[in-house]
């Protein structure tokens, strides 16, 4: 077998995918042979429309981060709850260790009304024994909030408002796992 036979992979797509342009299918197909055979999460840092992270999200952990809240819609849309696509700029996005995630709140928008950007409290910094870094945490109870826009004409009554909340806990001595949680909450359209 010659060499370039060898590095030729194939991709097998189970279900509807969104349309990918020629330019997203190279994108897709870079991303792809980068990665390492091992890696299970994903953090890609520009989602887009969340056209090659609807392919991503079915294989990894995927983490979607995109600062144009038009472009944010739409892969919220398209990558569903296969992944979290996350509407917040890059910066605030880093994590104090390649190890570690930030806590995020991806929420998905309902009938005649879009969810706005998550904000997020201050964070402390703190330094533990099993890492010489300076952390950026948060302690006990935590709230966040997030603006919305009801559309014009948009029917009265009670919303229901669900989304994911990413976080990975820690103590003195170590941290657990990146974990999961599915949130909801109401709203009363007038």
């Amino acid at each position: 077998m010659s060499p370039a036979a060898a590095s030729v992979r194939s991709i097998t797509v189970r279900g509807s995918v969104p349309p990918l342009s020629l330019h997203a299918w190279l994108r897709f197909d870079a991303i792809d042979r980068l990665l390492p055979p091992d890696a299970r999460t994903l953090l890609e840092i520009g989602a887009g429309q969340g056209s090659a992270g609807a392919l991503l999200s079915r294989r990894f952990t995927y983490v979607g981060l995109e600062p144009d809240e038009e472009s944010f819609r739409t892969a919220v849309k398209r990558i569903g709850a296969a992944g979290t696509v996350l509407n917040k700029p890059a910066e605030t996005y880093e994590p104090s260790e390649p190890f570690l995630i930030p806590a995020a709140l991806a929420l998905e928008d309902v009938d005649g009304v879009a969810m706005g950007r998550v904000a997020y409290p201050p964070d402390e910094v703190e330094t533990f024994d099993w890492s010489p870094t300076v952390l950026k945490v948060y302690r006990g109870t935590v709230e966040l909030t997030a603006p919305f826009e009801v559309a014009a004409g948009a029917t009265p009554g009670r919303r229901r408002v669900t989304g994911r909340m990413g976080y990975q806990g820690c103590t003195e001595t170590l941290c657990y796992p990146p974990a999961e949680q599915e949130v909801t909450a109401f709203l009363q359209v007038v």
